[in-house]
Order: structure tokens, then C-alpha cells, then sequence
């Protein structure tokens, strides 16, 4: 490999980036980028304030999101390698209070950290992790554990509940102290307060909660929030985040320091999950992070997705090149992804002596077209269900229920935890499924009916009411 970056290939990064914020929902990114397992450079592009003016610069952290399941990861790894657990121990072996409704074997701690443990994916609805996983008595588990890859926010803060049952000290701690610490990460905090608040990139949402943005469409502040949980609790700068990828795709060390043993590495970039996160190509979860195949070669990656913010991390364990991208746009645009993946392609092509051009531009997908209202083919209770409902709840805050051709049809099109378009099948009286696989775990409950029209809607833990808005 080449030791520096082609001149030609930096140009073309900066002018991706650049154009990347112009057009897209991202008022300002942050670039961290590896090579030979060690930070290479960062850039920046864009604002971290748009009222403000005030440009990205190293020092703005950005809420990382989902890919603090990671760091999750390496926690409860360390705690296997000092044999405190294992991952076949089941949940209820360290937290007997913890329950939900199965007709299958019990949910092992492995399950949780490769997302098949059949649990809901959760709400994010309260602020306490201990409070969300004790409401999971009031879920059902739709698949045996193991069986199916069903992404679960909630199986995660089971995790963080687990490392302070065993350890008496939070998860959030224990991740300061064996990760960010070791690694060498200075400006990285691990619960996100509001003293905080003033070192942060101003996160960004569209201005029309209820619809997806699409270029063109205005951004507003996104609410701000406190977060300690461990299935995304960390913020970070793009340097910080460059020298943990260096660690990953060092195998869990760097500058001489380790985090884990080898073997939990190895441990944790075996897949064992039957599928994983949305990908390009095949891809499996393993154990807090995602696994590809990209030209023969295996690789690393998470995205993360929070109220403002979005971010995604790509590496080569291979060629130990690597992308990290932060940016605050809303947590669920595609934008973060496409722009790490298209460096990450030009950074290991350059890697290899072929500088590139510039990339294409991102073109995002059209505006779904939305179903809405009653197309006249269902009557009675399904009928009183049709209508859109709000909570106040930042992750997900507007839903609409549609008949279309004699079904309805869950409208989420926007918010970090908003499932999209899916087809609501009733197992029970009120009661429906999202989505058709009999496997999913996600309930939808309606609520009373008056004159008609249903008042509410529950979604895991959280209740919307209809809306006065169509």
C-alpha cells in the first residue's frame, strides 16, 4: 500500500463532502479517516449552528448513536474475558426480575449482542434503561432466540442492566474506564448531560415531523435530551471516533494498548446472527458490530442514528483502512451511509495505488408516495382505526394507519425509530402485527373507540393520540 493519500484523492473526498451538505439533509459533517490501522486526517464540511454560521470544527462532538453497541460489546467482552459471565448465561441468571412473554428457550446474553433474541426493537419512549427493560413483561417475543436478526434497542439496555448487576458499577462507567480510556479518546463522554449541551453540533430534523425529507424541504433544531442508555449513549469528535476504528481494525488494540484479548476480538467479528443490518450485500451481525464481505474482504460496519444526529463507521480488517462519519442531520437519513461507503471505496483504492475521481453524487430516493385516509375498503372497527396519531416522543412522532385494499397499513416515513410503510395484520381483537413474517415481535395496539373514531394508538410503551391534523 501506499503510505500517503494521493493529492487527487483528497480533492476529490473534500468536493464529495462539500456537496454532499449542500444538497442534503446534513447541515454539517465531520471525516475522520484510517489508514494502516492509524488516524490518517480528518475534514470537515458545512455548520455545526446554521442560525449561527458556525462551521464544523474538531472540537463539535456529535451523538454517535447505535454504534455505542459497540462499545456495549467490548464491555461485556472484557467481563467474559475476566470470566464475571459468559455468553451462554441467560438474562434471567443475573436479573431475575426481568420477563417476558415466550413460548421459547430463555434469552442468552449472545443473543442479545447479535439482535436475535426475538425482542421488540423498543420505543425509547422513557428516559430510564432499567424502566424500559422491566416493561418488556408486557411484550411477546415472536421468533425462538436465535432464529431470525430483529434489530432491539431494548436488548441492549438488557445488556447495560446486566454489566451493573454483575459489576454494581453502570455500563456507561465501565465503558470510560476499558474503552475510551485505554484507547485514548480525550474528548468522548459516554452519558450525554446538559452540561454538555454547549460542546455539541447542533442536531437537525426536518421542520414537518410527520413526512420524510427530501431535498429542498427546511431543517429545524432537533429537541435535545439527556441519554445515558447503553444501546447509544456516546458522543464524540471525528478524531476520537478514528482512533476507536483504528482500535477495531487493530483487533482490539492500538499504540501498544489493548482493550480485549485477541480471542474475544475474534470473538466479536464472528458472525452468529441469522442476518444483519441493511447493506449493499450480504451481510451478518456478530457481536455489537456488522460484518461484510466488500471485494472479498471482510469488514466492519454500524450506523447510528439519533434525535439530530446520524453516523456510520466502515473499516477493512484486511487493508486496516477505515471511515468515520459524523454528521447532524436527522438520525434517520441514508446520507451518513452513503457518504462513508463512497470515501471508504476511495480511500482503499488510493490504499492500493489507484487514486480516484470524484465519486457521483448522492441521489436520494424519490418522495414516497403515501397512502392516507380510507380508500373505501374496509368498514366498522377498521375503519375506526384509519386516521393520524402524535405522541410527543422524539425517536418516532407521527404515524398514520391507511386502508389500502381492504388492509391497514402502518405510515411511518419519519423519525430515528419510525418503521416506514408496513402492513398491520390483526392477531386479536385491536391488536395487529407490523409487518406480515408471523416471526416479528412488534404489536400495535388500538385504543378505545368514541363516535367512531379510535382516541389512541400503543406502540410498545408508548401511546399516540389521533392528531387533529390529517
Amino acid at each position: 500500500m501506499t503510505s500517503t493519500l494521493h493529492s487527487a484523492t483528497q480533492k476529490s473526498m473534500h468536493e464529495l463532502a462539500a456537496a454532499y451538505v449542500a444538497t442534503q439533509a446534513a447541515p454539517g459533517v465531520a471525516v475522520c479517516l484510517v489508514r494502516d490501522r492509524s488516524v490518517a486526517s480528518q475534514f470537515y464540511a458545512g455548520f455545526a449552528d446554521i442560525e449561527r454560521a458556525e462551521e464544523v470544527s474538531a472540537g463539535h462532538r456529535y451523538e454517535i448513536g447505535s454504534i455505542s453497541k459497540s462499545f456495549t460489546s467490548l464491555v461485556v467482552l472484557t467481563l467474559v474475558d475476566e470470566g464475571v459471565i459468559a455468553l451462554s448465561d441467560t438474562v434471567q441468571q443475573h436479573l431475575p426480575w426481568f420477563e417476558v412473554q415466550s413460548d421459547y428457550e430463555p434469552i442468552t446474553l449472545r443473543h442479545l449482542l447479535d439482535h436475535s433474541s426475538g425482542l421488540i426493537m423498543g420505543s425509547d419512549s422513557w428516559p430510564d434503561e432499567a424502566a424500559q427493560v422491566w416493561a418488556l413483561r408486557s411484550s411477546s417475543t415472536g421468533s425462538a432466540p436465535g432464529t431470525i436478526f430483529h434489530y432491539s434497542n431494548v436488548g441492549f439496555m438488557t445488556l447495560g442492566a446486566v454489566v451493573e448487576a454483575v459489576t454494581g458499577r453502570t455500563c456507561t462507567d465501565l465503558m470510560r474506564e476499558r474503552v475510551v480510556e485505554v484507547v485514548g479518546m480525550p474528548d468522548t463522554i459516554t452519558t450525554i448531560t446538559d452540561n454538555d449541551r454547549h460542546t455539541m453540533a447542533v442536531g437537525y430534523q426536518p421542520r414537518h415531523e410527520d413526512r420524510a425529507w427530501c431535498p429542498g424541504d427546511p431543517l429545524a433544531p432537533a429537541t435535545w435530551f439527556e441519554v445515558s442508555a447503553a444501546d447509544g449513549n456516546v458522543a464524540s469528535t471525528a478524531a476520537d471516533m478514528g482512533r476507536y476504528l483504528a482500535m477495531l481494525l487493530g483487533r482490539g488494540q492500538v499504540d501498544g494498548r489493548r482493550v480485549i484479548s485477541e480471542g474475544a476480538f475474534t470473538s466479536m467479528i464472528t458472525p452468529t446472527s441469522p442476518g444483519g443490518e441493511p447493506a449493499p450485500g450480504p451481510s451478518q451481525y456478530a457481536l455489537g458490530i456488522n460484518v461484510e464481505q466488500i471485494s472479498d474482504r471482510t469488514c466492519i460496519t454500524h450506523g447510528g442514528g439519533m434525535v439530530g444526529y446520524s453516523t456510520f463507521l466502515i473499516g477493512d480488517l484486511e487493508l486496516g483502512c477505515g471511515v468515520i462519519v459524523l454528521t447532524n442531520a436527522p438520525g434517520d437519513s441514508p446520507g451518513a451511509q452513503w457518504l462513508a461507503r463512497a470515501l471508504f471505496d476511495a480511500l482503499c483504492a488510493d490504499s492500493q495505488g489507484s487514486p480516484v475521481p470524484v465519486a457521483p453524487a448522492y441521489a436520494p430516493p424519490p418522495r414516497p408516495v403515501l397512502p392516507e385516509g380510507n380508500d373505501g375498503s374496509v368498514s366498522g372497527d377498521l375503519a375506526a382505526y384509519v386516521g393520524h396519531y402524535r405522541s410527543f416522543n422524539p425517536w418516532f412522532s407521527h404515524l398514520r394507519i391507511a386502508a389500502v385494499d381492504g388492509r391497514l397499513v402502518l405510515v411511518a416515513p419519519n423519525g430515528v425509530e419510525a418503521p416506514g410503510i408496513v402492513d398491520l395484520v390483526e392477531i386479536s381483537p385491536g391488536v395487529f402485527r407490523e409487518g406480515t413474517d408471523p416471526r416479528l415481535p412488534e404489536r400495535l395496539y388500538m385504543g378505545p373507540v368514541v363516535e367512531g373514531r379510535a382516541l389512541w394508538v400503543a406502540r410498545h410503551d408508548c401511546r399516540y393520540s389521533r392528531t387533529f391534523r390529517p
